[in-house]
């Protein structure tokens, strides 16, 4: 096509030259120029014609999207020859079959042009669909902020027909996940319930149902497991009442860790066959990446019906996928239970604390992760509420008269510098403070620790009546009050972090607390070694924090604390010695 091109100018060039053929020059030159035009538009309806096939493969089935991909990628090095609408188009459809086929983002460039492009020539369908991909894209680059607001800038252009409630689903469907991300699961399980309403309006029954069985790994999240599981099994009926057997199969997993612990086995096996069997996420025996806990469940199963060969063969093949921090902690603590059954002490210690030291540094990268991304929501929170400030001063502005404006400007912008200033200095001392008292805080808890591992050595070692023991005993008594001393200058460090912290310090509240019936039933503990606080005096101890002490409780919570670790803060407010609480936690 391009000789053809080439071909009819050289012909043009020739015909200029030829003083001959000046009777026929104006005729040829138009028969000419129409061929051109007609060789043009070939081309570009060529253009349009493959991505057309790509975008209709990509929308009949989702799982073909790999296939539009290189479709679309036979069409890429013709890019340059098209105009920029056809060439925007193209990217939106490339972007979109990278989305549709699990292809992460790896820079958001392209998009934005996209969008800018859109948002000034497109119809609000293709607004809508830009703004959301843009939103997937900074979803792959970790800005939760960013993605949150394209996504609901998307909904803005939604119109009311079948299509638009379809992406509607599924924009709301990404804002749910991000939500769970975050551990927001409230939110996440409105923007679900949306995202089902929006699927019915689009007739799309299938799309609802699977929308419906997230809420279970949700629920799961807050420890509803009982309607995490309703709602799994109602998801798996209405698939298989639709013939859909594969949809039902790829939800099975959902509740299997259920259906173990309550020993319902029978349906166990029926679950974990069925998603073997029909989920189409295995090859060759092989579950697909991604979905390699699935072995840690089938172990836990294959242990709890005693078939402890298949059950270590499924832990050691999590053993693989080690370097997968979950993963790693799966296989440990499969191997501990393994050996745990089997009377193995030596394995079972050795694998507990491995499952133990993958735990805390899985949990330290998932908490590190969690907080960098509630940070940037906060500060996302924090400019949008800044932006609303400003122009809810703006439009009470317009409403004075022009004479007083410039008076009313200055005083506004003095006021706004001077609260400004105070409000950063304030909040850099106030982090300063938070950081001097969580690193007190996390050393008089390993101070504890390690007190409390002393204080069970020299138990053992009371036991003994050999010399060299009584010795060590000395040593440790003489470490011991190192210790208690330490925890005392670290409690009373403690405290004043929380008086500067605003935390109530007035004497009479102060001999109140100390004085309150509470304090007695927790002293009984300490009289009776044998006896320990049941979950009533823990509520109990809860409620007299909440309504004595809110700010410190508060504080805790919002450090996400154990129950363990905010059990020893409140006895330790509470003025309990170290060795005092050592004996009542247990």
């Amino acid at each position: 096509m391009l000789q053809l091109t080439t071909f009819v100018s050289i012909f043009i060039v020739i015909l200029h030259r030829n003083y001959k053929l000046i009777g026929l020059h104006m005729k040829i030159i138009n028969c000419a120029l129409i061929v051109l035009l007609l060789v043009g538009c070939t081309q570009s309806n060529e253009f349009d014609l493959a991505m057309d096939q790509a975008d209709i493969i990509m929308e009949t089935h989702q799982e073909d999207a790999i296939k539009s991909l290189s479709l679309l990628n036979n069409v890429k090095p013709q890019l340059t020859k098209m105009p920029k609408a056809q060439k925007m188009r193209f990217y939106l459809l490339y972007s979109k079959a990278m989305n549709k086929g699990f292809v992460d983002f790896t820079s958001d460039s392209i998009m934005k042009e996209v969008v800018d492009y859109y948002n000034s020539h497109g119809t609000d369908y293709e607004k809508m669909t830009a703004n959301y991909l843009l939103g997937c894209v900074y979803r792959d680059l970790g800005d939760s902020p960013s993605s949150l607001m394209y996504l609901n800038e998307a909904t803005n252009y939604a119109g009311r027909d079948n299509i638009s409630y379809s992406m509607l689903a599924h924009i709301h469907c990404q804002i749910a996940d991000l939500f769970e991300e975050q551990a927001l699961v409230e939110s996440c399980l409105k923007e679900l319930d949306i995202a089902r309403d929006y699927a019915m309006l689009a007739c799309d029954t299938i799309d609802a149902i699977s929308i419906f069985s997230l809420k279970a790994p949700a629920y799961s999240l807050i420890n509803q497991i009982d309607s995490a599981e309703i709602i799994t099994d109602s998801c798996i009926n209405m698939f298989r009442r639709k013939g859909l057997s594969q949809y039902a199969a790829q939800i099975c997993v959902y509740d299997i860790d259920y259906l173990i612990r309550n020993k319902d086995f029978n349906k166990a096996k029926e679950r974990m066959s069925a998603y073997e069997m029909e989920s189409g996420y295995f090859n060759g025996g092989e579950i697909e990446h991604g979905r390699e806990v699935y072995y840690y469940f089938k172990g836990v199963y294959y242990l709890e019906i005693n078939n402890i060969d298949s059950a270590q063969i499924m832990f050691r093949k999590c053993l693989r996928y080690k370097d997968d921090p979950n993963m790693k902690v799966a296989s440990y603590h499969g191997l501990s239970l393994l050996y745990n059954k089997t009377g193995d002490p030596d394995s079972t210690a050795k694998y507990a604390l491995l499952a133990y030291n993958a735990n805390d540094s899985a949990h330290q990268k998932n908490e590190a992760k969690t907080l960098l991304r509630l940070q940037a929501l906060y500060d996302y929170g924090k400019h949008q509420e800044t932006a609303l400030k400003s122009a809810q001063k703006v439009a009470s502005l317009q409403l004075w008269l022009f004479g007083t404006f410039v008076i009313l400007v200055a005083l506004v912008g003095s006021t706004l510098f001077i609260y400004t200033r105070r409000k950063k200095t304030m909040q850099k001392r106030i982090r300063q403070m938070q950081e001097r008292y969580e690193t007190e805080k996390k050393l008089l808890q390993r101070e504890m620790e390690e007190m409390n591992a002393l204080l069970e050595e020299r138990q053992s070692l009371l036991k003994s009546k050999d010399n060299l023991l009584e010795r060590k005993e000395k040593e440790l008594n003489i470490e011991i009050g190192k210790r208690e001393q330490s925890i005392a200058e670290l409690q009373e460090r403690v405290a004043g972090y929380e008086r500067d912290m605003n935390i109530k310090d007035i004497a009479a509240l102060e001999d109140e607390i100390q004085k309150a019936p509470l304090k007695d039933d927790f002293s009984y503990f300490l009289k009776n070694v044998m006896e320990h606080p049941t979950n009533k005096n823990w509520d109990k101890l809860i409620r007299f924090a909440k309504s004595n002490f809110p700010k410190l409780y508060v504080m805790l919570r919002n450090y996400n604390v154990s129950e363990r670790e905010l059990r020893i803060c409140l006895l330790t407010r509470l003025m309990f010695k170290p060795k005092d609480i050592a004996v009542i936690v247990g």
